[in-house]
């Protein structure tokens, strides 16, 4: 099985964004590769943090946010089409799955070993996504939906941290922005966006479109150390 964005889910990435109202206090910090830490309160007192750690970067090349096997690309995100937020499912890896609200190229890759470019799929071991994505801005949140929700760390430092909650499935997200400027932006990235610009989160995750071109997300849901979700979705704007 793997996972797919929730309407639950997208409800917490917006709180997540709309706490920028609030406080965001920015703070250098002497702990190894982190260069800078922030934290933004949110509504129940608890604190959402993301990391500023210069060696870590976004996936530019969208070729990333597509679907593979055997090496070879065989669904591009400019092929899934748009529409409640769809990309791909890789436990119900069929268009049809979407019913009418797919609009992109129809597919069906069950029974086929499908992967990210980076060759991870179900069964991948964290050691095996540690390897593929050495640098690469990573954001950390439980199944569950609970604070604190961590970015931008490494995809060590999420295997780290993920031991905290063994008895749950966590999941974590390499997020893509892209502003209508062409600069492009992790996580952090964006929350750091919409602080630095003196923006109301909240006018701002609900007019996206004004501010970014596109957004794509791969995410994936781990348990015991074994890959068991991934997803490829995009943001509609």
């Amino acid at each position: 099985m793997i996972y797919i964005e929730t309407e639950s889910e997208l409800k917490m990435k917006r709180i997540l964004a709309a706490v920028t109202v609030g406080a965001l206090c920015m703070a250098l910090v002497g702990c190894g590769a982190l260069s800078g830490i922030g934290a933004m309160l949110v509504g129940n007192g608890e604190r959402s943090n993301f990391i500023v750690d210069p060696s870590l970067h976004v996936l530019e090349d969208m070729d990333e946010f597509g679907v593979y096997e055997d090496g070879k690309a065989i669904l591009m995100p400019e092929e899934m089409g748009d529409g409640m937020d769809i990309g791909i499912a890789f436990n119900k890896p069929y268009s049809g799955y979407f019913g009418k609200y797919y609009t992109g190229k129809e597919y069906d890759f069950r029974g086929r070993d499908i992967t990210t470019k980076r060759g991870i799929g179900i069964g991948s071991t964290m050691e095996e996504v540690i390897e593929a994505y050495p640098d690469v801005a990573i954001g950390l949140r439980r199944e569950n939906g609970e604070l604190p929700y961590i970015c931008d760390i490494s995809a060590a430092q999420a295997e780290y941290r993920i031991r905290d909650y063994e008895d749950e499935e966590p999941y974590f997200k390499i997020e893509r922005y892209e502003t209508r400027d062409g600069e492009l932006l992790s996580t952090a990235g964006f929350l750091a966006y919409v602080y630095d610009n003196g923006l109301s989160g909240n006018y701002v995750v609900n007019h996206m479109e004004e501010y970014f071109e596109s957004i794509w997300t791969i995410s994936f849901t781990v348990k015991d150390g074994v890959i068991t979700h991934i997803g490829i979705s995009s943001e509609t704007l």
